[in-house]
C-alpha cells in the first residue's frame, strides 16, 4: 500500500486530496456514500460537474470532470476498493458528456485590467467595514502579485513580509525555482503592502490564512476558499456597475499578464511574477511587448 501511495507525486496527491473532498461535500449535501461509492453516485456527480453551477455561473470541463473521476479512482485504490470509474456505466456517461462538449463555446472570463479595477477601488471610497477592507487588499494582492486565485487564499502570516511599501510573498505551492518570495510593489496610486497593512491591523490576525471569511456581524471566520473568493470577485464587479458574469477568480491574474505586455513589460519579467512554468504560457496573452523591466508588479497603471 505504501509503494502505491507513493507512486503519485505530492503535487497530484495534493489535486486529488482538493477533489476528493468536493466529492464528499457533495456526497454529505446528497445523502451518497464517498468511500466506497458506487457507480449510480459517480453518475451523479457527473452530471452535477457537467451542469451550470448556479452559484458561480460556470460549467465545468471536460478535463475538470476527468480530473475528479482520477482523484475518486485513486483513493478507491489506495483503500482497496472497486474502482466505481471503471464501470460501463459511467464510461458510457463520460463519453456523452464529452460529445456534449464538442462545439460548444467555451465559458470565457474577460481579464480584469487597471481600468475594471480602478473603477472597483473607486466604488469603495475609503473602506472601514472589514468586509470592505479585506475585499480592497485582496484585490491589489492578488492583481499586483499576477497570483493564482488558489495561491491568494492559500497564503498566511507567515508567508508574507512588509520591506516599506514592499510585499515579499512566499507562495509554497509554486516549484523549486519559483520559491523566491513575490515581490509586489506599490503602484502609482495604490499601494497593495498598504492595504493589506490595513486589513491585519483591523482584524489583528498575527497567524493563519490570512484571507478570511467576514459575516454579517463583522466578526472574522475561516480562511477563504477558492470559490468564495470567486464569489466576492463578482460582488465587487456589481458593486463597480460591472458585468460580473465576464469576470472570474482568474481574472485579476490574466489581468496582471495582459495589462503588463499593454504597459510594455517582456515576458520573460511577467513569467517571473507569475511564476508560469514556461515563457509560452505567457507568449499567448500578448498583443504589446517591450523591454525587461526585471518584475511586472509596479508597471500595472494603477
Amino acid at each position: 500500500m505504501k509503494s502505491f501511495v507513493r507512486a503519485l507525486s505530492a503535487s497530484s496527491r495534493r489535486t486529488y486530496t482538493s477533489a476528493r473532498r468536493l466529492f464528499e461535500l457533495w456526497c454529505e449535501e446528497n445523502s451518497r456514500l464517498h468511500l466506497p461509492a458506487d457507480p449510480f453516485t459517480v453518475c451523479s456527480y457527473i452530471a452535477h460537474l457537467a451542469t451550470a453551477d448556479t452559484k458561480y455561473g460556470r460549467v465545468h470541463s471536460v478535463g475538470t470532470i476527468e480530473h475528479a473521476l482520477s482523484a475518486i479512482s485513486y483513493f478507491h485504490r489506495e483503500h482497496g476498493f472497486t474502482d466505481p470509474t471503471r464501470n460501463p456505466m459511467v464510461i458510457g456517461l463520460m463519453e456523452g458528456v464529452r460529445r456534449d462538449q464538442i462545439g460548444r463555446q467555451p465559458d470565457v472570463k474577460v481579464p480584469m485590467l487597471a481600468a475594471d479595477l480602478r473603477r472597483i477601488l473607486k466604488a469603495y471610497g475609503r473602506p472601514t467595514r472589514p468586509k470592505d477592507v479585506r475585499n480592497i487588499a485582496g484585490l491589489l494582492v492578488h492583481f499586483c502579485g499576477g497570483f493564482r486565485a488558489q495561491e491568494l487564499v492559500a497564503i498566511t502570516v507567515d508567508d508574507v513580509v512588509f520591506d516599506g511599501e514592499i510585499l515579499r510573498v512566499h507562495v509554497p505551492t509554486r516549484g523549486s525555482a519559483e520559491l523566491s518570495p513575490v515581490l509586489i510593489k506599490p503602484e502609482r496610486n495604490y499601494s497593495a503592502a498598504q492595504a493589506l497593512r490595513q486589513w491585519l491591523e483591523l482584524t489583528g490576525i498575527r497567524e493563519g490564512a490570512i484571507f478570511r471569511a467576514v459575516d454579517r456581524h463583522a466578526n472574522v471566520k475561516c480562511g477563504l476558499s477558492r470559490e468564495a473568493w470567486g464569489y466576492i470577485i463578482k460582488a465587487c464587479c456589481k458593486r463597480a456597475g460591472l458585468d460580473s458574469r465576464q469576470f472570474s477568480a482568474h481574472s485579476l491574474r490574466v489581468g496582471h499578464i495582459r495589462q503588463a505586455q499593454v504597459n510594455g513589460v517582456s515576458d520573460q519579467a511577467i513569467r517571473l511574477q507569475t511564476g508560469h512554468a514556461s515563457i509560452q504560457a505567457i507568449a499567448r496573452f500578448r498583443d504589446l511587448m517591450n523591454a525587461d523591466s526585471g518584475g511586472s508588479s509596479g508597471h500595472l497603471g494603477l
